[in-house]
């Protein structure tokens, strides 16, 4: 909730507010998106199951004026119930309805395969769970390479974390021991590079990263045991999280566990696994950036192209050799700290990777380096890709106004430990935001 108070709320467009609040009525109401969510600079959108039209309204709200969206649907009443708010958005143009379960209409597009495998940027998926296999083997190839599929409710109400402790009716059960299954198949397909976050009730971001289409047998996981020092890790960085209307006991530490066992050390580069072993052992181990994190960020980074960074706060540098690992060859990093004991240490596992020539580290304070920047003159206004922040807390302001200037216009700034361990649940005062509250975003 403090999340969806202080972030979400205030941003969310006021018609998909309205739209969320008779969905959230419906009688598949939980399916509903409980957050607006930004969906990548893309002008061709496919995806399943709109429910009264909240899916296709967020992401036509983020395509730009020429974007285009095929949205399927079985259920056409439920798509005009949600019309009337696409149409009062004034995005109604970009949507092609198309009243018919998924998957014959995926298998006709890939018959056109001259005007649409490969071409479209984006994916949404949340129809028939059981059936999510079957739409990954055919979105993997209507998608670009590069583009994005985003799998919603992959943790089940978080039952896929703790299968055998938790009572669940067969129905849900049925769904649960699919998404297992089908989660495992993702984390080793080839094709994918993978995000699983636990957002609302778990989405799967898959970015397609290779040329090579076919059919290829899913292989088990190859499961990698935690660094020595996660636990300590874990205890500092663990937040509560909830889970919505179904009130089942989830614990936010073994779903923490599933998604970094089945989608995360699998694909995690060995060098920042030995980095991570290390880090997590040193006095202030549990500042390491988390390996879920690193992950997420490694695919964003590759979704925007991003080849021009900086790094303020890089303690041994597994978030920079992150970093270092997503960019291309000509990418570049500047990364500041005045603790050059700590990055020196990190920098044999940089160069075993062979990305040091894409890192300048200066050893210094951060405001003297961010201000040399932006002197009179200076090319470098507007000139970085992204930004990683993750240093003294109180000094986030200061460093916002500075990287606002550096960031370009689109480019991304990262903020860690921006929920400080979970305290904001214990800081909490009356009077807090309602779902109602609302900004103006242009």
């Amino acid at each position: 909730m403090y999340i969806l108070e202080t972030s979400v709320y205030p941003r969310e467009h006021e018609e998909l507010r309205s739209l969320r609040d008779i969905s959230t009525q419906h009688h598949l109401g939980r399916a509903a998106i409980v957050a607006p969510a930004e969906a990548d600079e893309c002008e061709e959108d496919d995806r399943d199951w709109s429910l009264h039209g909240l899916f296709p309204l967020t992401t036509a709200l983020a395509l730009p004026q020429d974007g285009k969206i095929i949205a399927i649907d079985p259920d056409k009443e439920a798509f005009e119930k949600g019309l009337p708010y696409i149409k009062k958005a004034n995005v109604e143009n970009k949507i092609e309805f198309i009243h018919s379960k998924a998957l014959p209409i995926l298998d006709k597009l890939l018959e056109e395969k001259n005007t649409e495998e490969g071409t479209f940027d984006f994916a949404f998926v949340s129809a028939n769970k059981t059936s999510y296999r079957e739409y990954h083997e055919r979105l993997i190839r209507l998608i670009r390479v590069g583009g994005l599929i985003a799998y919603d409710n992959t943790l089940w109400y978080g039952t896929v974390a703790n299968p055998n402790d938790i009572e669940v009716p067969q129905e849900v059960s049925e769904i649960r021991d699919y998404f297992i299954n089908f989660n495992a198949s993702l984390a080793s397909d080839p094709q994918i590079e993978i995000s699983q976050i636990s957002v609302g009730d778990g989405l799967t971001l898959c970015r397609r990263s290779t040329r090579i289409i076919g059919t290829r047998r899913y292989e088990e996981n190859r499961l990698r045991e935690p660094a020595k020092g996660l636990k300590l890790q874990m205890d500092y960085k663990l937040c509560i999280q909830g889970v919505i209307d179904l009130k089942l006991p989830l614990n936010p530490r073994t779903v923490s566990m599933y998604i970094l066992e089945t989608s995360v050390y699998p694909r995690e580069h060995e060098e920042l696994w030995r980095l991570r072993d290390v880090s997590t052992q040193q006095y202030f181990g549990f500042m390491t950036t988390p390996p879920e994190e690193g992950q997420l960020l490694s695919l964003l980074l590759k979704l925007m192209n991003a080849k021009k960074a900086i790094e303020i706060g890089v303690f041994m540098g597994y978030s920079l050799l992150t970093t270092a690992l997503a960019f291309p060859e000509d990418g570049k990093i500047i990364t500041i700290d005045p603790d050059k004991e700590a990055f020196e240490k990190g920098l044999p596992y940089i160069r075993k990777a062979n990305v040091e020539r894409k890192i300048d580290f200066i050893h210094s304070k951060f405001l003297p380096i961010l201000d040399n920047l932006l002197e009179e003159g200076s090319d470098e206004e507007e000139e970085y890709d992204f930004a990683f922040m993750d240093t003294d807390k109180t000094s986030y302001g200061e460093y916002h106004e500075r990287l606002m200037r550096l960031t370009r216009v689109g480019g991304l700034i990262a903020y860690d430990n921006m929920l400080w361990y979970g305290q904001w649940l214990t800081q909490r005062t009356p009077g807090s935001r309602s779902p109602s509250t609302k900004a103006e975003i242009t």
